[in-house]
C-alpha cells in the first residue's frame, strides 16, 4: 500500500515535473566561502567515527576532506546571485586553493570557472568545492539532471536506432 500511495502521488509529475528549488541565503558567507580551515579525515575510518569527528571539529566555514593535498583558497566574494538551477559568484582569489558552495554533494552539480568546466570536489558529502587560481574568477555552480521523460525519449530513440534503422 505504501508503494501504491507513492505512485499515485508521483504520477502527476510525469510530463509536469516540479521546479527545482535552490534556496537563497542573504549572508553570502553562509552560502559560499573560502574555508577558514580544511580538516583531513581518514577515508577508511568508520562512518560513525567520521561523523562524530566532523561534529566535534565543526566551525562555521570549515570543510572536511579525505584528500590531504587540498588547501583553502583565500580571497573576497564580490558578488553572488541566484541563477536558474544554480549560483553565479564573482570572486577575487588572492591565494590558490579551494572555494566552497555550502550544499550537500550530489553528482548532478557541475561547476564552470570563467566559462570552463572544472571538476567538482566532494568535501565529505557535506559541501562541494572547486579549485581556484589567483585572480578574478567567475564561478557558476549549476544543478543539471536529466528529467525522467528525457531518459525515456533517449531509450526509445536508442531502441529505434538499434532495431529499425
Amino acid at each position: 500500500s505504501f508503494y501504491k500511495k507513492e505512485i499515485k502521488e508521483k504520477i502527476k509529475y510525469i510530463g509536469n515535473p516540479p521546479d527545482i528549488y535552490i534556496y537563497k541565503m542573504d549572508n553570502v558567507s553562509d552560502r559560499t566561502f573560502f574555508p577558514k580551515k580544511i580538516h583531513n579525515l581518514k577515508e577508511n575510518q568508520d562512518l560513525n567515527l567520521k561523523f562524530r569527528l566532523m561534529g566535534e571539529l565543526y566551525n562555521k566555514n570549515h570543510s572536511f576532506v579525505f584528500n590531504k593535498n587540498l588547501v583553502s583558497g583565500e580571497g573576497k566574494i564580490n558578488n553572488l546571485k541566484k541563477i536558474k538551477n544554480g549560483y553565479e559568484i564573482n570572486v577575487n582569489c588572492e591565494k590558490d586553493g579551494v572555494f566552497v558552495l555550502n550544499t550537500f554533494f550530489n553528482p548532478y552539480w557541475k561547476v564552470k570557472v570563467n566559462n570552463k568546466e572544472k571538476k567538482i570536489i566532494n568535501l565529505s558529502d557535506v559541501h562541494i568545492g572547486v579549485k581556484l587560481q589567483k585572480g578574478e574568477q567567475n564561478i557558476k555552480f549549476l544543478y543539471s539532471r536529466k528529467l525522467f521523460r528525457q531518459k525515456i525519449f533517449e531509450l526509445i530513440f536508442y531502441f529505434l536506432n538499434e532495431f529499425f534503422l
